[in-house]
């Protein structure tokens, strides 16, 4: 997001979802403030034409879509 980008470049805070930037604040180019993660109920959807879902790199990237978001990764917290 520009957001992420413009708070890494020292241009202000932004309000980010941590998963997305693990690396970032694992590295240190971002500090949490806080512990308090904010959830709205919003959702991530994975569209696919019918017809394509099959696709060998389609499936494939799905299923290592599936496992990113299933791993637990440790994410520095820094502040």
């Amino acid at each position: 997001s520009h957001e992420g980008h413009a708070a890494i470049a020292g241009q202000g805070v932004a309000m980010l979802t941590p998963f997305f930037w693990r690396s970032d604040l694992a590295e240190g180019r971002l500090a949490r403030p806080f512990e308090l993660t904010c959830t709205r109920g919003y959702a991530y959807w994975f569209v696919v034409p019918e017809g394509r879902r099959n696709v060998p790199k389609i499936k494939r990237f799905r299923e290592w879509l599936l496992a990113e978001m299933g791993r637990e990764r440790p994410v520095a917290v820094l502040g």
